[in-house]
């Protein structure tokens, strides 16, 4: 099945999603060219960061991590979120690094993805582990409503 075609079975952005054992939502996009510092010279570079955010209904703590996001573009590529300071832009201090929360707790911060200037982005993905079966997708929007829904509702 084709990346476009799969796009119906995504959720919308502000959506809240139980991932077991997660419950997870991606609630705002910065789509923007950054500087790449990293390299000896530095380069402007696309920078796509997603603000996702977690809670945690469960019995126990659970562990939150940037490698639990994928970013993926209309032919199907696939970008991994990157903790390199510079794609977060003014962003750098609430990016999503890793931690626990307690049963009843939130946390929520921004992951970002290095990606081509051509590419045309198709959803965003949670695992819930390595490899994991349990995912939730949210479908791209070039514009997204920002607003914020309740973890509970």
């Amino acid at each position: 099945m084709s990346p476009v075609a799969m796009l119906d079975a995504h959720h919308a952005f502000h959506d809240w999603v139980d991932v077991a054992p997660y419950r997870v939502t991606a609630t705002a996009q910065r789509d923007e060219q950054v500087w790449d510092r990293s390299a000896l010279e530095p380069r402007p570079v696309r920078g796509v960061r997603v603000l996702v955010a977690y809670a945690n209904y469960a019995d126990a703590p659970l562990t939150y991590r940037l490698g639990q996001w994928m970013l993926y573009d209309t032919e199907g590529f696939a970008y991994e979120a990157r903790l390199q300071a510079d794609l977060y832009a003014g962003d750098a201090l609430q990016r999503l690094k890793e931690g626990v929360i307690l049963t009843g707790q939130h946390t929520q911060g921004w992951v970002a993805f290095e990606v081509p200037e051509s590419a045309r982005l198709a959803y965003l993905q949670f695992r819930s582990g390595y490899l994991s079966e349990h995912v939730a997708s949210f479908r791209w929007d070039d514009d997204p409503i920002p607003r914020q829904r309740s973890p509970s509702s």
